[in-house]
């Protein structure tokens, strides 16, 4: 007699043949098959964890043995985070999950609350964070680089670039999702920090966990639009791009906007519109030697 796996195991058998690692996720959206895969290892993990979540639940509630079982509650268990008061973002990451591993479309299940940009408290609320004074040298190089914490963990000499053209320094960074970007750097202070680091040695040995580096990216990315936006005066009608809820009323410079985003390494506009370029209220825009 087979022994049944666990519903562990059947999770994870079941998003592991989703994996597409390597894959273009591009291609697959051109194809229409992008709902079927999985395409980086961070999403997997993520996904993984909601997954088991559930797995755990409903077997500890309703007494399943099988996925197939579970499903007539996946409805139950996202009104729970609903019920607990998460966050809309909370709510549809789950919902995602469940929906990846049933190879269905999250809109099969009940309605999640609607995620709005107002309600993000990422980097936007006050805590407890670094000492400026003490970490002054590490929160300048973050806001002059946009690095993530992963590409600043694992920064070395050799990722530095300088155009032979301008002299101007960037770093060439292997980022989330294994694409290659060119990142300029907009600060003498952090070329200096890299030029006299060892080779093969990281930049920054130790980084500071309680860093809010998603807000220095935003920084990063007020500073690098602000170089290259336009007056809006001079902006074609076609180059505009008009922000929506509740940052109606501001208008961006298109062409500014892809070359932050291409500098993060997004590939979409309208991300940093709606997760990065709300620091431009709390940033000063310093230009960076020779970039303008």
């Amino acid at each position: 007699m087979v022994k049944r796996q666990s519903l562990t195991k059947q999770v994870q058998d079941n998003l592991g043949k989703k994996l597409r690692i390597g894959e273009s996720r591009h291609a697959a959206k051109a194809d229409g098959a992008y709902k079927d895969g999985v395409y980086s290892w961070a999403t997997y993990r993520t996904y993984l964890a909601h997954c088991c979540r559930f797995a755990k639940w409903a077997k500890a509630n309703h007494g399943v043995r099988t996925l197939e079982e579970a499903r007539p509650y996946v409805n139950a268990y996202i009104q729970r985070h609903i019920d607990a008061g998460h966050s809309a973002y909370t709510q549809k990451l789950a919902a995602s999950a469940l929906a990846k591993m049933y190879g269905c479309s999250s809109t099969d299940f009940i309605q999640t609350k609607v995620r709005r940009r107002v309600d993000i408290t990422r980097s936007r609320l006050s805590k407890a964070q670094l000492c400026e004074i003490r970490n002054a040298e590490f929160i300048a190089f973050c806001k002059a680089t946009g690095l993530r914490r992963s590409e600043i963990t694992t920064l070395k000499l050799e990722s530095l670039r300088v155009c032979e053209i301008t002299g101007r320094y960037s770093l060439e960074i292997k980022g989330k999702g294994g694409r290659v970007r060119i990142a300029p750097i907009l600060s003498d202070e952090a070329v200096r920090r890299i030029l006299e680091t060892p080779a093969n040695q990281r930049v920054w040995p130790i980084v500071p966990s309680r860093a809010d580096i998603h807000g220095m990216r935003a920084a990063y990315c007020a500073r690098v639009y602000a170089i290259h936006a336009r007056s809006i005066d001079v902006v074609p009608m076609d180059e505009r791009y008009y922000a929506r809820k509740d940052f109606r009323g501001r208008i961006y410079d298109k062409s500014a906007m892809r070359i932050a985003s291409k500098a993060l390494g997004h590939s979409r506009i309208s991300v940093i519109a709606g997760n990065y370029l709300w620091a431009i209220e709390q940033e000063e825009a310093i230009p960076a030697s020779g970039l303008t």
